[in-house]
């Protein structure tokens, strides 16, 4: 990610673009395997043997079981894209500086936290909020 960030022109869309390139075999991984699982299991063979159509294999075994987990996978890969563009700002190959960025926002205020350290502790605690906000948001939605 660090590559793309690099040769991209600084602008969100390419950064979306790459880090989409970078997760996307996670889902991929997780679905074929527990899909694999699934599929070989007697509820789709007895499916199968009523001729039921992928349709229905779908929405009615492999769906149910592949949404909680693609769920979590969803807000956890969230929470990642968030702290992975924060970390490329405040590295300087992020988003340019017109457009505010969290890790930015770091960099920048490092050189007034003398005088003004609240400045540079600021986005930091946002960026930690936004992330525990992130990851409880899961865990709340485990219990429905």
């Amino acid at each position: 990610m660090l590559l793309f960030a690099a040769l991209a022109d600084g602008g969100l869309w390419s950064l979306y673009g790459g880090l989409a390139l970078v997760q996307w075999v996670e889902y991929f991984r997780v679905t074929r395997a527990k899909s694999a699982v699934i599929l070989a299991g007697p509820a789709v063979e007895a499916a199968g043997l009523l001729q039921l159509g992928r349709r229905h294999v779908v929405a009615r075994h492999v769906w149910p079981e592949l949404r909680s987990v693609l769920g979590t996978m969803a807000v956890m890969g969230l929470a990642t894209v968030v702290l992975t563009l924060s970390t490329l700002g405040f590295v300087g190959v992020g988003v340019r500086p017109p457009t505010p960025e969290l890790g930015l926002m770091v960099t920048e205020a490092f050189p007034l936290y003398d005088e003004a350290p609240l400045l540079s502790v600021a986005p930091v605690v946002v960026l930690m909020a936004l992330l525990l906000g992130l990851l409880g948001l899961r865990r709340g939605g485990d219990q429905t």
